[in-house]
């Protein structure tokens, strides 16, 4: 467990400093919890897009909407702040309550220029920032 741990840090510790990734705990407001992460790497800023992926690992949290309130609001400051337009996220086509959540804030099946498809069993979704104002 310990090694875990240890690589854990390493692994966050490693990601922070990347100057392409953005990498913030998510904690709730009330208590100041930390109930999960969200990061988007790479951020590309001459393209205009970052990639996302987020994990809320309390579970008691779950289907309460504060995975579609964080990424909405890191994804208006990408926006502000470096000009991203596009939110990429590769998510497996069998989940389906992760998809109808990320549907639901904005995302929309699509092929992206950016990315190749991970596997046969994945799904690319897009968030047109536009879409958040």
């Amino acid at each position: 467990m310990k090694s875990d741990i240890k690589e854990l840090k390493e692994y966050v510790r490693k990601k922070i400093a990347k100057q392409d990734t953005l990498f913030l705990a998510i904690h709730s407001v009330i208590n100041k919890l930390h109930i999960g992460n969200i990061k988007y790497e790479p951020v590309d800023i001459k393209n205009k897009y970052a990639m996302m992926g987020i994990l809320i690992g309390d579970q008691s949290w779950w289907g309460k909407g504060a995975a579609g309130e964080v990424i909405t609001a890191s994804a208006k400051f990408l926006a502000e702040e470096y000009h991203i337009d596009e939110t990429i996220l590769v998510v497996k086509e069998d989940n389906i309550s992760v998809i109808k959540a990320y549907k639901k804030i904005g995302f929309d099946f699509c092929v992206s220029k950016h990315i190749e498809k991970k596997s046969k069993n994945s799904l690319t979704m897009t968030l047109k920032i536009e879409s958040l104002y």
